[in-house]
């Protein structure tokens, strides 16, 4: 049986120094990028490899690191080979890749650079010790107008039929949330509606047949995602404040409602339509487990066939994962579309009700610099594994309560959607 590499990490701040030793092929290439990632999960920006006593690098070895190399300098960071063992530093000459892979360090960026980031973002004031936040408004940006289709009291009897199907198309400057399904009619779809969420022309859809597997479909030139619809609330528009939010790797978390807040704080309306785009430190949520279609006159919530019609998070899960988050969050208890609102959290004594959706795929760390949302959706869907979809709740029972889902970083882009005649039920 052949040696597994060794890895010894020195770490200090945002660098680390991961020690190789062994080889690095196909097998012991895969333990690298897991050692990686963790790095970069507790805080790590900059990582240099010492190759000083690795005897043998394979293909897989060289893929790794350029993946990797193209990864941090994604979002900032800096990965570079120090010390290379004579078979490292000859491979590299071999296939041209030895000053790629010795890239700058992190003291070489210019100051310019730095100032010019931090112009881009204004210092967002609150009162939670641990958090950064800074923000980013658009001047040209209208309010969102909300979309909503369908009844969402009909699950709770689980009443819905065919003529509560609705066929909806989305693209890239619309936003939604719900229960539907991918596929051609009602007769197609009846065993397996469940959640969906929709951002920037992609849309993924938990079945909730026994496949349990999500899928999803991307805007490709003209073909557009379609959904089969029960109902749903959403918003059309762009988005008019971004947010960039960030915990130290000491405490890497903070929970949504906090997040949520902020949002509403630094907003002119208490209405949001939201979408976020984060590292999940831990996410508290349920999913259908049964499709919501007409059954008798059979109540849904009732104790304990509720069991075999949702799956709910026993404890937090999903840590360590890249979340895409969609919904209408507001601080106002009688809101337009109120009935596809639902307890959220609290923040500084204030209730917050929503309806948010999380797709959840596996991490890799966002750019320090602007970032684009339809780009960043895309390659969440195209460059990520979709792991799971989750309805997002916060469980606030005092005894057995799990709280709310929580984050380590990300940015949320928000519009707000005005009180007024804005809000379209199709």
């Amino acid at each position: 049986m052949p040696d597994e590499m060794e890895f010894t990490r020195n770490r200090s701040g945002q660098s680390c120094e991961l020690v190789l030793k062994g080889r690095l092929d196909a097998a012991s290439s895969e333990s690298l990028d897991k050692e990686i990632d963790e790095i970069v999960h507790s805080g790590g920006r900059h990582i240099g490899l010492d190759m000083g006593s690795v005897t043998y690098m394979s293909s897989a070895g060289i893929r790794s690191l350029l993946r990797n190399f193209k990864e941090f300098r994604k979002f900032g960071g800096s990965i570079c080979v120090k010390n290379p063992s004579t078979s490292v530093s000859t491979v590299l000459k071999l296939t041209k890749l030895e000053a790629l892979l010795s890239g700058a360090k992190p003291e070489d960026r210019s100051a310019n650079d730095e100032q010019s980031g931090e112009q881009k973002w204004k210092k967002l004031a609150h009162d939670i010790p641990g958090l950064s936040c800074e923000i980013r408004k658009s001047a040209s940006a209208s309010p969102f107008r909300c979309v909503t289709y369908g009844d969402p009291g009909k699950l709770g009897k689980m009443k819905f039929q065919k003529d509560d199907m609705h066929s909806v198309r989305l693209d890239d400057d619309d936003f939604s949330i719900g229960i539907g399904a991918f596929g051609v009619d009602y007769e197609d779809c009846i065993g397996r509606f469940g959640e969906f969420i929709a951002v920037s022309g992609c849309a993924a859809c938990l079945p909730s047949d026994d496949t349990k597997f999500p899928d999803f479909v991307s805007k490709k030139e003209n073909l557009l995602p379609e959904l089969k619809v029960l109902y749903s609330i959403g918003f059309k528009g762009e988005p008019s404040t971004s947010i960039r939010f960030e915990t130290p790797p000491e405490k890497r978390r903070t929970g949504i409602s906090d997040i949520l807040g902020i949002a509403l704080g630094a907003s002119k309306t208490q209405t949001l339509g939201i979408v976020m785009v984060a590292e999940s430190a831990g996410l508290v949520g349920a999913s259908l487990k049964s499709s919501p279609v007409a059954d008798g006159d059979l109540d849904f919530f009732k104790h304990p066939e509720i069991r075999s019609r949702l799956d709910f998070s026993p404890e937090r899960i999903f840590d360590r994962s890249m979340v895409l988050v969609c919904g209408v969050v507001s601080m106002l208890e009688n809101a337009k579309s109120s009935e596809f609102l639902r307890p959220a959290g609290s923040f500084s004594g204030k209730n917050i009700y929503g309806h948010l959706h999380a797709a959840v795929f596996s991490f890799h760390a966002l750019p320090k610099s602007e970032i684009d949302l339809r780009e960043t959706v895309r390659d969440l869907f195209e460059d990520r594994k979709l792991l799971g979809l989750l309805h997002l709740i916060c469980d606030s029972r005092e005894i057995s309560g799990i709280g709310e889902s929580l984050f380590a970083g990300g940015v949320i882009w928000t519009g707000e959607i005005n009180q007024s005649d804005n809000v379209v039920n199709a």
